[in-house]
């Protein structure tokens, strides 16, 4: 039987009191190391140093397993993107919105596209329940708040 590839996206929205002229330059594999715990990523290429398009980094997490991030689309301070790559299993397509509710607070939306490349991948995506995306995103967004405000990490 071929192998039919799985597709799912998710969203999640946030709303955090800042601008996003604040907040974009923190959505930066080089800045992440800064607010997000157990950030830990390796440069590949950037001619800045920074995520700018055509910046590639890749990750390595325990619970997530060897991953290449390119960025995709940059359009500061309006919207970013990555497309990542777990060859054996999926590759993840992330797009970051950032809107200005008001001149102190952006709404960003964070739509995530995974498309599974094998039957792990296939089985990761049945597998990865609203809940749990639900519980990620709230964590990261509970460190971006907390970061924002008191310019230190959250507490892993």
């Amino acid at each position: 039987m071929a192998f039919k590839a799985l597709r799912m996206t998710k969203k999640y929205e946030m709303h955090v009191l800042a601008s996003r002229d604040q907040l974009f330059p923190l959505l930066c594999p080089a800045r992440e190391p800064e607010w997000v715990p157990n950030w830990c990523c390796r440069l590949v290429y950037s001619k800045s140093g920074r995520a700018e398009a055509g910046c590639v980094f890749e990750t390595d997490f325990p619970d997530r397993g060897h991953m290449t991030w390119v960025v995709t689309k940059y359009d500061p301070p309006i919207e970013i993107q990555y497309t990542v790559f777990k060859s054996e299993s999926h590759v993840w397509n992330l797009e970051i919105f950032l809107k200005p509710t008001d001149a102190a607070e952006t709404h960003l939306l964070w739509r995530h596209t995974f498309t599974g490349l094998t039957r792990e991948g296939n089985r990761f995506l049945a597998e990865y329940t609203d809940e749990e995306h639900r519980q990620r995103l709230s964590s990261l967004e509970r460190a971006l708040v907390h970061f924002v405000n008191t310019g230190t990490m959250i507490e892993a």
